[in-house]
């Protein structure tokens, strides 16, 4: 169990991970240390999580995936929170690569900032308009980008509900939008409604409830998360 009660803590940058040690054992009696750095933080008023990941093909027989989350917080910035656990990532690999990561994006300016991203973002609860921007690639099999379409992105519906969000958000709606032409799809992460593309996107449900977007078109390499506030 970790402890961080000392207030000075999240006021020192960079904040100081804890270490998790696993320890492995084989049937010789040789042993083996895992060190796993990990960085604590507070825990925000609202926090989902969007599963990105791509598909197999015969010399890729494993699906890739990555976890990230979202979330809002009244103290958060639109730059990194590091009480929030948001580091920046190492440069994105080649594209033969899938990788899936948040843009930090600028709301001030509407556009990302030249941060290589996250695996979390927590923006400020505000009144209307909280973005959080995907950037993907799918990796490919054969030296080519693109081969490992369609791209998935996973979420839970009931993460969404309206009853389940904070008091302030309560009767709002996250929509999951194409960031360049929302007629491509605009999808209420909730329900399920909003226009689709059926020609390059479907909107599959796996489970009861799990939710995903199935994205074929292989020139979408982001995708936009979207809070609209009820009227």
């Amino acid at each position: 169990m970790f402890d961080e009660s000392n207030t000075n803590y999240f006021n020192t940058l960079p904040l100081t991970p804890e270490i998790v040690r696993l320890i492995a054992t084989d049937a010789s009696g040789l042993t083996d240390t895992i060190r796993i750095p990990v960085h604590l933080g507070e825990a925000p008023a609202f926090q989902c999580e969007v599963c990105v990941s791509n598909s197999v093909a015969s010399l890729h027989p494993l699906t890739d995936m990555q976890q990230l989350w979202f979330g809002t917080a009244s103290d958060a910035h639109d730059s990194l929170d590091q009480q929030y656990c948001e580091y920046e990532l190492a440069p994105i690999p080649p594209q033969s690569v899938f990788d899936a990561r948040w843009v930090l994006y600028d709301t001030a300016q509407g556009q990302t900032f030249g941060l290589n991203g996250t695996t979390v973002d927590i923006r400020q609860t505000v009144e209307a308009g909280i973005p959080w921007q995907i950037k993907f690639q799918p990796g490919n099999e054969n030296g080519g980008a693109g081969s490992l379409y369609p791209v998935n992105i996973c979420w839970r519906p009931s993460c969404v509900d309206s009853a389940n969000l904070p008091k302030s958000m309560q009767g709002g709606h996250f929509y999951l939008r194409d960031p360049q032409s929302p007629n491509e799809f605009s999808i209420n992460m909730n329900n399920g409604l909003g226009p689709i593309d059926q020609s390059l996107y479907t909107l599959i449900k796996v489970g009861s409830d799990s939710d995903c977007l199935s994205i074929n078109n292989q020139e979408l390499l982001t995708a936009q998360i979207v809070f609209e506030p009820a009227n």
